[in-house]
């Protein structure tokens, strides 16, 4: 139960900040995410994918990914070539 408790403790205290990107069906990114946010996330090989929000989530990152801004072939275009709006946002876990 101690270890438990002490845990807990540690992993609220160590908890960061992270990027999550999406594609969005808004051009200023207040919806969810949408097609083709799970595919392009594949593409530039992202790892952990939120199937309740629908947006990647990437580490502790405090700036956009270089897979997010890379041309060609980065996370942004592809939204733009699936006629969404690429997006992203940093947010704490």
């Amino acid at each position: 139960m101690k270890l438990a408790v002490v845990t807990s403790f540690f992993l609220l205290g160590t908890s960061q900040a992270a990027m999550v990107y999406w594609c969005s069906n808004e051009n200023d990114c207040s919806g969810p995410g949408n097609y083709p946010t799970y595919v392009c996330g594949q593409k530039v090989g992202w790892g952990y994918y939120s199937t309740q929000s629908k947006k990647w989530i990437q580490g502790s990152e405090s700036k956009p990914s270089s897979k997010y801004t890379k041309k060609p072939g980065g996370f942004a275009e592809c939204c733009h070539q699936g006629g969404r709006a690429a997006c992203n946002a940093r947010t704490g876990l």
